[in-house]
């Protein structure tokens, strides 16, 4: 990156009168002026040090690479954010003026006296400092009640963090060569981006663990962490895949091995082949964010990422794998573009679990799994780097590809894409670059259309008034232009054609069916988030009277035709209760021929058992784990039971009233949800649940906890999961997991934060105890007898 600042006298004293002009600054109400330099360009990062954990300090030495592109002053100003720079030197030569601003986070060094800065050539420093541990190095001790009692320290360096652990030039478009020495204890070893290039031997002190880049990166995409580790390893053809974890952490962690390998091989169907030399997916302790991307490794929280079988695991996996095609091989210009990389991460994580969403082929662009907040834009400049984190670059980012790829079709939207990757590959990319990729797919009015949704912050509406015919009056308003696509509705008979209706911003459509039989389907290519438009309690009880009882069959007769539509729609009419008229005897026919069956296999009456699919799946089989797609309702539940359904029909119905929906795949620094509750067991990656709070549309709490209250009473019986047994439409999934099987959740929990309800409540009879126990397929223990107090320490009532 070239930075173009103003021309100022070269030499020490200039540096020295900056920083005394920045600190009489800091007296004042205006604040320290920004130290000036030269345009520069970092060519290379050299890191060697090691973590002193008694003063909980990382002490390094930094050798620097760059070179000036700028006509101002030969001064350099990076950004720096440690606690003490000791000295900075040329490279085999001697030290050299610096000034360093703690408040502004920079550090200015004076080149005058160097040849190479009057030429441009690459001119190598050193830099000697310490950086205290904190929110960007993570220093965890081995912990008093932590079932895993080993020690760690890791990065966290997106958005702006590198800095705090060493001096760098931080921005996301100046990349350079990254390499990292490290001394490390004899029992640990060290993870970071590129190869293995050394691993010396030094005795007693430990190590010398070195790794180093081929290709340049952006100093957030740098990383390392140090542990006593475990590493489980695979690979897909010649690349090696790991999972690295604390030795000790429990997890089928071999799993998520063969989940990696999967999908790593549905992005390069859809993309290009896998960009770096490895994968490694890192688990750590006290992790502040669900997961943070980096050149060919992946750092997640622990608790969320060592359940494959676990939808919010594989999700929150899948989504930061999808991060070394966009944001890592192709990174963004600005932070303002941040939408990009985590609005395609979004849409990629759906495309890995199609196999478990969406066999039947039926097609889905997964557009009710994404969760657009109003007033959170997917471009806002306005905001600082570390608070661009809400659902404006997720899920409104990937609703807005999401309608991109639905008007430009499948084969244009892939190929745009890969032009993209290969195109800009180990470079940058902004926003109006990436959207002219799509252009000739769109055409000039659906281009301009996507360019103002960009900036858009308002969401559409819809206002939903009772017809005199029975149906509804329903008008889209949409006043920032939000709408790329089309909101339509499809009428489906049996005996005729579909009929279409397109719901045009500002006109008022009559919704009604035409004749008797006609099944209502709200935006048949799924390509809108569902229950996003509907934001007064008025319009959501007008919509529940008039337009939900089209969307499920009023007869037997339509039940045929309800079974040929999607599973996303399925899942969203079913939600409102079952089919009219539909008979005791008749319902295991109708959950059979739910949509859901084997990859390849054509669409037809009858669909393979959840057995049959389970078994059909290659990883499954091969490490003997349960991995069936189900509900959405599945889905948000964080865990799944493998007892006989015999059983499951004696377990209580779930006592949660109200469950925490969480949309967006991840938080960041400065996002308001970046701090989420802590889950932590050694058996189970969950154990706590957070409340909902009301919701600002007035009805959303309650809307969650009928289904939750459906979920928990559907077909007469009270189920704490929904697994294997109970088919529904195959839109997501739970896949059954042993090492999870004794914890109950509530169907409607979330995938992004699990809402588990542990331990229940207690029995008030033996008899209720042992059914219970049996329930979760556990033994029944007895409890030990409480003594009996002495008289004299009775006291009566």
């Amino acid at each position: 990156m070239h930075c173009t600042l103003q021309k100022h006298r070269p030499g020490a004293f200039r540096v020295a009168c900056l920083l005394l002009g920045s600190l009489a600054a800091a007296c004042s109400d205006e604040g320290p002026a920004p130290l000036q330099g030269s345009a520069f360009d970092v060519e290379r990062y050299d890191l060697q040090g090691e973590f002193d954990w008694e003063r909980s300090r990382l002490v390094a030495t930094l050798g620097l690479t760059l070179s000036l592109t700028g006509d101002g002053p030969r001064t350099v100003v990076l950004d720096s954010a440690v606690t003490e720079v000791k000295e900075v030197r040329r490279k085999g030569g001697g030290a050299l003026p610096h000034a360093l601003d703690p408040q502004r986070q920079e550090l200015a060094i004076d080149l005058s006296s160097e040849p190479e800065a009057m030429s441009g050539a690459p001119i190598a420093l050193e830099i000697d400092y310490e950086a205290l541990s904190g929110d960007a190095l993570r220093a965890v001790p081995a912990r008093m009640g932590d079932p895993v009692a080993v020690r760690a320290v890791y990065t966290v360096s997106e958005p702006l963090g590198a800095s705090r652990w060493m001096p760098c030039h931080n921005a996301p478009s100046d990349r350079a060569i990254f390499s990292i020495a490290m001394r490390v204890d004899g029992s640990e070893a060290m993870i970071a981006n590129g190869d293995l290039v050394g691993d010396e031997d030094l005795g007693a002190p430990g190590h010398l663990v070195r790794y180093e880049t081929a290709y340049p990166l952006p100093t957030y995409l740098m990383a390392f962490a140090i542990s006593d580790f475990e590493v489980e390893r695979g690979t897909k053809g010649d690349l090696p895949i790991a999972v690295w974890h604390r030795r000790g952490l429990p997890g089928d962690h071999g799993g998520m091995v063969d989940e990696l390998a999967r999908a790593i091989g549905r992005y390069e169907e859809l993309l290009v082949p896998y960009p770096f030399e490895k994968y490694a997916l890192v688990l750590l302790p006290d992790f502040s964010v669900g997961g943070v991307e980096h050149a060919s490794i992946t750092f997640q929280r622990e608790e969320r990422s060592t359940q494959p079988a676990l939808s919010s695991d594989l999700l929150l996996t899948t989504h930061e794998l999808a991060h070394q095609w966009f944001g890592d091989l192709v990174t963004v210009e600005t932070w303002d573009d941040l939408w990009i990389k985590e609005g395609m991460a979004t849409l990629l994580e759906q495309e890995a679990v199609r196999v478990y969403t969406d066999e039947s082929g039926a097609g889905t662009l997964n557009g009710d799994e994404l969760g657009p907040h109003d007033g959170d834009a997917v471009r806002d400049p306005s905001l600082a780097p570390g608070e661009k984190y809400t659902s404006g670059p997720y899920g409104r980012a990937a609703w807005l590809l999401t309608q991109i790829r639905s008007l430009a079709g499948e084969e244009a939207f892939w190929s745009a894409l890969r032009g993209v990757l290969e195109e800009r590959r180990f470079g940058t990319i902004g926003t109006d670059d990436f959207l002219d990729a799509f252009a000739p797919a769109l055409g000039p009015e659906a281009a301009a259309r996507a360019r103002r949704a960009v900036v858009a912050k308002a969401l559409p509406w819809l206002t939903v008034d009772p017809a005199p015919s029975g149906g509804a009056f329903v008008t889209v308003h949409d006043p920032e232009g939000a709408l790329v696509a089309p909101l339509e509705l499809a009428w489906v008979a049996g005996d005729g054609p579909t009929r279409v209706q397109t719901l045009t911003p500002g006109e008022r459509v009559e919704v009604a069916p035409a004749r008797p039989g006609e099944l209502l389907v709200v935006d048949p290519q799924d390509r809108h988030p569902e229950w996003a438009f509907l934001s007064t309690e008025h319009d959501l009880e007008a919509y529940a009277a008039t337009l939900a009882p089209r969307r499920v069959p009023a007869d037997p007769e339509g039940v045929s035709c309800f079974l040929d539509v999607g599973g996303a729609h399925q899942l969203a009419a079913l939600q409102d209760g079952l089919p009219k008229g539909l008979a005791p005897e008749e319902l295991e026919a109708f959950v059979e021929g739910l949509d859901g069956e084997r990859p390849g296999r054509s669409r037809s009456p009858r669909r393979a058992t959840p057995r049959a699919r389970r078994a059909s799946t290659p990883t499954s089989a091969a490490r003997g784990r349960a991995c069936s797609p189900a509900s959405s309702l599945e889905r948000r539940t964080a865990t799944a039971s493998t007892t006989s359904q015999a059983t499951r029909r004696a377990a209580p119905s779930c006592p949660l009233k109200s469950c925490s929906p969480r949309t967006g795949p991840r938080s960041r620094p400065g996002s308001p949800r970046a701090a989420s509750p802590t889950r932590g067991s050694s058996t189970c990656p969950s154990s706590s649940c957070r409340p909902r709070r009301r919701s600002a549309r007035g009805a959303g709490s309650r809307r969650w906890r009928a289904r939750c209250a459906r979920a928990c009473s559907r077909s007469g019986t009270s189920r704490r999961t929904w697994t294997g047994s109970t088919r529904l439409p195959s839109r997501s999934f739970v896949p059954s997991s042993p090492a999870c099987s004794a914890r109950p959740m509530c169907p409607m929990s979330s995938p992004r934060i699990s809402a588990p309800w542990w331990p229940p409540p207690r029995p008030r009879r033996p008899a209720t105890r042992a059914r219970w126990t049996a329930s979760l397929g556990c033994s029944a223990r007895p409890r030990p007898a409480r003594p009996t107090p002495p008289p004299s320490a009775r006291r009566s009532r």
